[in-house]
């Protein structure tokens, strides 16, 4: 994807930070496009993942190496599919409208809900509040590169069908986690 993002530079500005910034590894994605930090200023995404693991009271190794649901296997692989071997615009359909653009606002209250109810510290919601602000911009960004760039009834099509895909997939992978631990 990094060379399809340099490639489109011309769609969306070719000055535009925050795409630059996706381009440079601060996006998710391959290893060139890792949850670094570096764009919204914290530790890396997986990091602060894992402090909330571990405010849960999981042990981090215990968390590194447990077994990935299928559900949760079926998502990583579209992700991987939508960033490597779909179209650019297809890829930003895929993740920015159709994962990141869905849960603008929703993780803020998730993180203080965390705090009130569980006694989590704001380290360990760090990881919710970080993704309340970066997946409202990659949002915003992935909008004007999608509305900028499909500009055919085809593309367009092309676009509503990753963005059926993608919340398709997000939906199993929500209903994998209730299968499996929603008796808890």
């Amino acid at each position: 994807m990094l060379s399809q993002i340099r490639s489109q530079e011309s769609v969306h500005g070719g000055d535009d930070e925050v795409v630059r910034g996706i381009a440079d590894g601060g996006g998710a994605g391959g290893p060139e496009l890792r949850g670094t930090g570096r764009i919204s200023g914290s530790k890396a995404h997986p990091e602060l993942f894992l402090d909330f693991a571990t405010g849960l009271g999981l042990r981090r190794d215990e968390v590194l190496s447990a077994p990935a649901l299928p559900s949760t296997a079926a998502l990583i692989h579209w992700f991987e599919y939508s960033t490597k071997i779909l179209s650019f615009l297809e890829g930003v359909a895929a993740i920015n409208l159709a994962a990141e653009g869905q849960v603008v606002g929703a993780f803020g209250p998730f993180a203080r809900g965390l705090q009130k109810h569980y006694g989590l510290d704001e380290a360990q919601v760090a990881f919710w509040d970080v993704h309340e602000l970066a997946d409202a911009e990659h949002s915003d960004v992935g909008d004007h590169i999608v509305i900028k760039g499909a500009t055919t009834p085809e593309s367009q099509d092309r676009i509503r069908s990753v963005v059926r895909t993608s919340l398709g997939i997000w939906w199993q992978f929500f209903q994998g986690m209730d299968q499996e631990y929603g008796q808890l």
